[in-house]
C-alpha cells in the first residue's frame, strides 16, 4: 500500500487518465492550503485553459478511503469525478472582493478558535468572544452542492472602506438569508442519520431500520438540542443569532448550556438536565480528541445563555453571576451599597489627588489671572 507522499505523486502523475479527453492539456497542480485551526491540507487543482475558478480537492480524505479499501483505481475515479463535476455553473462575481456595495449582501460570519488561529487573525478583521473569534467571509457561490466563499482580510476591509463594527453588523444581519439557523432535537438528528445507515444494512427495509434505531436510542436524553444552519456548514456561529437564542430560551423556559460540538454545530443542554460544567468540559475535550477532525474543532470550553440578560457567556462567568444574584436575593441592597461605597471612595481619592496637584502648582508657579475661570475636570 502506498504511503501518503507516494499516493499524492500517483494522483498528480495519473489523474488525467481518469478524466475525459478534453483534459489532456489541463494543468495539474498540488499545493498546501492553510485551513481552519492552522491545519495544512494537500490540495489538488485541475485547471483547463481559460478557467478562472476550479475546486481545491483535498487529498487527505481520499487517502483515508484508499487505506480503508485498498482500491486505488476507484479512489482515483472519485477524485476525477470531483475535478470534473464540482465546478460552479457560473463565474464568480469577483467585484465582491473589492467593493463593499457589491459584497454587502454576501458577507457572513464564521466562528473559530482564537488561539488555534492566532496567525491568521493577525491578517483578518475579527471580533473576540472569549476564547473564540468571529471572522467574516464573502459568499461567492451557493447551491445544493455546497458553497464557495473567500475570507475577508484586513486589506479587503480597507478596500471596502468600512469599520470592523460595521462589518460585524452587516455579517450578522445577513445570517437569516445566507445561513439560516436550524434548531432540532438532538435525538431526532441522531435518529435520522442512523435510520439512513441502518436502512442499507436491512436491505432497504426502512420500517425495520426505524424500529431498530428507536430501540437503540431508547435512553438518549430528549432534552438536548442541536443548533446549526440549513447547510450544516460552519453552523456553530448561529449561536450568535440573538433572535434564535431568545426563541430557544423561551421554548426551554430557563438558562441553558451551549456545547461547541464543532465549527459546524453546537449542542443545547437545559440547566434542569443537571449536567455539571466540569463533566461537560471533559466530555467536549474527549469528543474533540477522538471524533472531531483538527480543522473542525472549535473549543473545549462550555458556554451558557443568560436567560435574564439575553447574553452568551462562558459557563464560569455564568456561575459567578448566579452567585451574585443569589447574594442579592438573600441580602437585597448589599450589592448596591458596595457599589456606592466603591464610587464614593474612588471619588474621594480623585478629589484629594486633584487638590494636592493644585496646592503643589500654587507653591511652585505664580498665579495666572486668566486661569481662574478654567473648568477643572475630576
Amino acid at each position: 500500500m502506498l504511503d501518503f507522499e507516494e499516493f499524492k505523486n500517483e494522483v498528480v502523475d495519473n489523474i488525467k487518465d481518469f478524466l475525459p479527453p478534453e483534459y489532456a492539456e489541463a494543468e495539474v497542480k498540488l499545493d498546501l492550503t492553510m485551513k481552519n485551526n492552522d491545519v495544512e491540507l494537500s490540495s489538488l487543482t485541475v485547471r483547463m485553459e481559460g478557467e478562472t475558478v476550479v475546486p481545491n480537492i483535498y487529498l487527505e480524505n481520499f487517502y483515508d478511503k484508499y487505506q480503508d479499501t485498498g482500491d486505488l483505481q476507484n479512489t482515483m475515479k472519485d477524485i476525477a469525478d470531483v475535478a470534473e463535476n464540482a465546478k460552479p455553473q457560473q463565474e464568480f462575481e469577483l467585484g465582491k472582493l473589492q467593493s463593499f456595495e457589491a459584497a454587502k449582501d454576501s458577507i457572513f460570519p464564521k466562528l473559530v478558535n482564537a488561539e488555534m488561529n492566532a496567525e491568521n487573525l493577525n491578517h483578518m478583521p475579527h471580533k473576540m468572544m472569549d476564547d473564540l473569534a468571529v471572522i467574516y467571509a464573502v459568499m461567492m457561490h451557493q447551491d445544493e452542492g455546497g458553497r464557495a466563499s473567500v475570507a475577508i482580510t484586513n486589506d479587503m476591509l480597507e478596500d471596502f472602506g468600512i469599520t470592523e463594527d460595521k462589518l460585524h453588523e452587516v455579517a450578522l444581519s445577513n445570517m437569516d438569508t445566507l445561513t439560516p439557523s436550524k434548531f432540532e432535537s438532538f435525538r431526532d438528528v441522531v435518529a435520522a442519520t442512523m435510520i439512513e445507515q441502518m436502512t442499507e444494512v436491512f436491505g432497504g427495509d426502512r420500517e425495520a431500520a426505524t424500529e431498530m434505531v428507536e430501540e437503540m436510542l431508547g435512553s438518549t436524553p430528549a432534552d438536548m438540542y442541536v443548533v446549526t444552519n440549513e447547510d450544516g456548514i460552519n453552523g456553530a456561529v448561529n449561536m450568535l443569532d440573538e433572535k434564535l437564542m431568545n426563541d430557544i430560551a423561551e421554548k426551554i423556559g430557563e438558562d441553558f448550556k451551549v456545547i461547541p460540538s464543532s465549527v459546524h454545530e453546537c449542542l443545547i443542554v437545559p440547566e434542569s438536565a443537571g449536567m455539571e460544567i466540569d463533566e461537560l468540559k471533559e466530555m467536549v475535550s474527549s469528543v474533540n480528541q477522538e471524533a472531531v477532525s483538527p480543522q473542525n474543532r472549535l473549543s473545549d470550553n462550555v458556554y451558557c445563555y443568560d436567560f435574564k440578560e439575553h447574553e452568551l457567556v462562558r459557563a464560569e462567568t455564568m456561575e459567578e453571576r448566579k452567585m451574585e444574584r443569589e447574594t442579592q436575593r438573600k441580602e437585597p441592597g448589599k450589592s448596591a451599597q458596595k457599589d456606592t461605597e466603591k464610587k464614593e471612595s474612588s471619588l474621594s481619592k480623585r478629589i484629594a489627588g486633584k487638590k494636592k496637584q493644585i496646592e503643589d502648582k500654587q507653591v511652585h508657579e505664580p498665579k495666572k489671572e486668566h486661569e481662574k475661570n478654567k473648568d477643572t475636570s475630576l
